[in-house]
């Protein structure tokens, strides 16, 4: 994969500790999540290139499971391997996972907690900034002229005018084969492909770990332990639905509620709103869903289940797919592809300033957030914490 910065690979250490504080400051949902790697990993480290990141969350998007976590895992995997993709993925859910438990003991205990929407009113328009900082970062940087400028306006006009799992493809669909049409021909034929590093038994051993779990989760769903039933039934969510958090919700609402019967509809809705107002990814909800069935144990198999198969997948996928990223007609592709994401993150942000309660408050804080970042390179923690208090304070 390509690299910006040092060819070095990083430690194991270094991801784990990374992706510990992306998980822990990524509010807002999958775009957040994606502008704090991107802000992290590319503006202030230095370790790759927005290239890996378009990668990723393009084949993150065409695959089931969450967005934000399975882009993580190419992340980690394009640096690490395996090991790298494992303990970036986990990394970044683990402060999810345990504030939820936390948050979740108290609803289950004392009811609704409003503080933590509070919180959150106040970390909304610095979750904002960020993510404009991110738009901002990678349109310089990707976007060369006017061809990928149009592709920014159509792409950005479908997601604004259409809601829906179509349209989100659509708009990949549509960025992918403008690419392919209007830059092919600016790109030198070339047969070379990138050599990939991972050595054949181990990607073996991986695979048969990944059928493994495909087997399992068939074994197990109908079983009478309702620990094991809770994982086989997250590990088919994990494998069979697409379109990430958001999409995905009226389908989990069918398969928890409808059919199981696990939670009624207000917790279920409790239960994607406590997954909303803590960072990192909102299918973190499995956690509530775990622990109230199953407690801790239940809460944990929940959770690997609903990120675990879907991540092993996508490297799956990125083992077969890395060896060719050096191809004339992907590149093409990638050049169509890359104002897309752009278009994305800049779509999240009108979703974003709907639910806020205070509109100016919310833009003048977002703008500032933004002119903090990119003009003087301050720690976004820093804003989240401040903000964080305030909201708590004042709203």
């Amino acid at each position: 994969m390509e690299q910006s910065g040092s060819d070095s690979k990083p430690s194991l250490l270094y991801l784990i500790k990374t992706f510990l504080v992306v998980g822990a400051s990524s509010f807002g949902g999958y775009s957040a999540l994606i502008s704090v790697v991107q802000d992290r990993l590319v503006e202030r480290d230095k370790l790759i290139s927005n290239k890996i990141i378009v990668e990723g969350f393009s084949l993150a998007s065409v695959l089931p499971g969450p967005v934000a976590v399975n882009t993580v895992t190419y992340i980690g995997f394009s640096l690490r391997g395996w090991p790298g993709a494992m303990v970036s993925m986990v990394s970044v859910i683990t402060p999810s996972f345990f504030l939820m438990i936390v948050l979740t003991h108290f609803y289950l205990r004392y009811g609704a907690i409003p503080e933590v929407a509070s919180i959150m009113q106040g970390i909304l328009p610095v979750v904002m900034g960020i993510i404009l900082t991110a738009g901002y970062n990678m349109s310089k940087k990707n976007l060369k002229d006017w061809r990928q400028l149009f592709i920014l306006a159509a792409s950005l006009a479908i997601q604004l005018y259409f809601t829906g799992y179509f349209f989100y493809i659509l708009s990949l669909v549509f960025g992918g084969l403008m690419g392919y049409l209007l830059f092919l021909r600016n790109i030198p034929d070339s047969r070379s492909l990138m050599v990939t590093t991972t050595k054949r038994k181990r990607r073996v051993y991986w695979h048969l770990v990944f059928l493994i779990v495909i087997v399992l989760t068939f074994v197990f769903q109908n079983s009478e332990v309702i620990n094991l039933k809770l994982a086989a039934v997250f590990s088919k969510i994990s494998l069979t639905l697409f379109g990430g958090g958001y999409v995905m919700i009226p389908m989990l609402h069918s398969i928890i509620v409808e059919k199981y019967h696990w939670l009624n509809s207000t917790e279920f809705m409790d239960a994607i709103t406590l997954g909303q107002i803590t960072p990192g990814p909102i299918l973190v909800s499995a956690t509530f869903i775990g622990y109230k069935i199953g407690g801790i144990s239940g809460a944990f198999l929940s959770t690997l289940a609903i990120f675990g198969p879907s991540a092993m997948l996508i490297i799956f996928i990125a083992d077969i797919f890395r060896r060719a990223t050096n191809n004339r007609y992907w590149l093409a592709i990638l050049e169509g592809l890359k104002p897309v994401v752009v278009s994305f993150i800049i779509s999240s942000l009108f979703i974003l300033f709907e639910a806020s309660s205070n509109v100016w408050f919310t833009f003048a804080v977002s703008a500032v957030t933004a002119l903090l970042l990119i003009r003087f390179k301050i720690n976004y923690l820093y804003l989240i914490l401040i903000f964080g208090v305030a909201g708590l304070l004042f709203t």
